[in-house]
């Protein structure tokens, strides 16, 4: 398996734990809403590993956000013992399809933490990719919503 089809799977196991938590939890079902888009550019091929353009990932790995999803399937903090792994199925697979899309597994330093801490992944990416899923994406022209924020914003100042 390539890093690429590691990410697809994630993706694939992040989304059903998605749909299945978003049944009870509507703010895992906006979450969910927001992360399709990323879902379609994956399954589609439209996306080169590492991603560091992704950064919805801070809703399940950041306490400072709203919805707090971290408390809620990642980890608690207990005063006296700090932050305990829920080991919750959602929290597994954001967490998994987290290390997939930075591509953390290519990473040396990354292994050999994990090594020391003795929690290694079930899979692990053992051949190359295909050329075609590795050559760059072409630019689009087209402006996203998000570009030029803030230079509208700066302007609006004057």
């Amino acid at each position: 398996m390539h890093k690429y089809q590691l990410l697809r799977l994630r993706a694939d196991e992040f989304r059903s734990a998605l749909e299945k938590f978003s049944k009870e939890d509507r703010d895992v079902e906006w979450f969910l809403e927001r992360w399709m888009p990323w879902y379609k550019k994956i399954m589609e091929k439209e996306l080169r590993l590492p991603c560091y353009d992704y950064n919805l990932g801070v809703y399940f790995f950041s306490g400072e956000v709203t919805p707090n999803l971290l408390v809620r399937y990642v980890a608690e903090y207990k005063k006296d013992l700090g932050w305990r792994d829920l080991k919750h199925p959602l929290g597994k697979a954001a967490n998994n399809f987290s290390t997939a899309i930075r591509d953390d597994l290519s990473d040396v330093a990354y292994i050999a933490r994990l090594k020391k801490s003795g929690e290694l992944p079930d899979l692990f990416p053992d051949e190359l990719p295909p050329p075609d899923e590795e050559h760059p994406l072409a630019k689009s022209t087209e402006k996203s919503p998000r570009q030029g924020w803030l230079k509208t914003f700066l302007f609006s100042l004057r």
